[in-house]
């Protein structure tokens, strides 16, 4: 694979790896929020009280699904991953359209998680739901086909590129 291909590469990877890493830099933790009656916003974080659940108004509450739902920037590297595979199991070589899908596949992958933070944003109520339950899947398996998508169809073109 020439140069510039793998500094392509090594560069997607390096952004995937800085969003990450400022995002845990930025503050992130595991755990859920709910909304009981009232309305009144309670967050559970593994360390964060005895009892589990803590009460807290509604800004600590916002500010705690951002820090819940930036672990989730891990999904940046799915899209470079089914590109890579898809690469290296039909043997194909690196091009600039093969980049581009690769690219292309990344970028949707960021879209859909923007998408799937933003609902919570305008759902809290819907937190459980879209952080851990059915819309999480759904939107889970929208993100697998369109990095699918995106990357078979580079993948299909640069077949007949190539051979």
């Amino acid at each position: 694979m020439p140069a510039w291909y793998r500094a392509c590469f090594a560069a997607a990877a390096v952004v995937c790896a800085a969003v990450i890493l400022g995002g845990f830099e930025l503050g992130a933790a595991k755990g859920a929020g709910r909304v009981l009656p009232g309305p009144r916003y309670q967050v559970s974080v593994i360390g964060n009280s005895p009892t589990g659940w803590t009460t807290v108004p509604l800004s600590q509450f916002r500010l705690w699904q951002a820090s819940f739902v930036r672990e989730d920037g891990l999904f940046m590297f799915f899209g470079l991953l089914v590109a890579t595979c898809f690469i290296a199991l039909l043997d194909l070589r690196v091009d600039r359209p093969l980049i581009i899908a690769g690219v292309v596949a990344m970028a949707g992958m960021f879209a859909l998680n923007i998408v799937r933070l933003t609902a919570i944003a305008y759902f809290p109520a819907d937190f459980d739901s879209l952080h851990l339950g059915t819309g999480a899947t759904l939107f889970s398996w929208a993100g697998l086909l369109l990095a699918g998508l995106v990357v078979g169809g580079g993948a299909y073109a640069a077949i007949d590129r190539q051979r």
